[in-house]
């Protein structure tokens, strides 16, 4: 037995939802942790590696029953740049399911999700500028964890379709979890070949509490709007896509 999909990204998309909701599914097995972390672990992967190492890893499908199909949902895989090609050469016929959020305000969620657990103390504003200098230093070495980086998504799915074809894909929007949550998990289940009348009826509110954040700054998210105003057009263009509401009030570098 092999993993069969993966909830891919992106982190404060919207993954424990869509996990949240499929767990109830009779065809489905997730991980027994909440996220799988294999592919982005650099420990499995330092040497070439071997089928005890898989094991390992299915280890955390021991509870599931015969026929079900196994899922793994770990928000990094999309970002980071190995792990498209590990995913393949485990599963070529892997399903990859990856849902997006207007970047900017994905940005301010991880940032607050970063101080609640206290892995940051400074501002918002303290943080961005911050990245800014990081990614210029490194560039162009990826970098992880960063509130920036990881709403560029253009590159990230550009290296998924270089191992997996559209039909092995399947992108979906935040809004359209939050607002048609019923429609969308039918549109996965049919993705991955199970009953959509098997599941229960999706109730965001129920899978996901929304957490309460203070408004973000003018100047935060005048920022980020200029960081991200062609990474978005970029998008729309490659998923033909129509990102109007994410570009409301946005304002290019000129």
């Amino acid at each position: 037995m092999n993993v069969d999909f993966v909830i891919a990204g992106t982190q404060k998309g919207g993954t424990t939802a869509l996990r949240a909701g499929l767990q109830d599914h009779p065809q489905v097995c997730f991980t027994k942790k909440k996220e799988g972390q294999f592919f982005n672990d650099g420990r499995f992967f330092r040497t070439p590696i071997t089928a005890a190492d898989y094991a390992l890893y299915h280890q955390q499908f021991s509870h599931a029953k015969a026929g079900q199909f196994w899922g793994d949902k770990t928000p990094g895989y999309m970002f980071y740049e190995r792990v498209p090609q590990r995913i393949w050469e485990y599963n070529a016929r892997m399903k990859v399911i990856i849902i997006l959020r207007n970047p900017v305000d994905r940005a301010y969620s991880q940032y607050h999700m970063q101080l609640r657990h206290q892995w940051i103390t400074e501002s918002f504003l303290e943080r961005l500028n911050m990245e800014r200098e990081l990614m210029l230093k490194a560039a162009p070495r990826q970098i992880g964890g960063t509130v920036i980086a990881r709403g560029y998504y253009v590159e990230q799915i550009r290296r998924l379709h270089r191992f997996f074809p559209d039909e092995q894909l399947c992108i979906l929007r935040n809004e359209d979890l939050r607002q048609n949550p019923e429609e969308t998990f039918r549109k996965v289940c049919i993705f991955l070949n199970i009953d959509p009348d098997a599941l229960p009826p999706a109730d965001y509110e129920r899978l996901v509490p929304q957490r309460q954040y203070p408004p973000m700054g003018p100047q935060e998210r005048a920022l980020l709007s200029r960081l991200y105003y062609y990474e978005i057009k970029q998008l729309e263009g490659l998923l033909n896509w129509d990102c109007s509401d994410w570009l409301e009030e946005m304002e290019p570098w000129l």
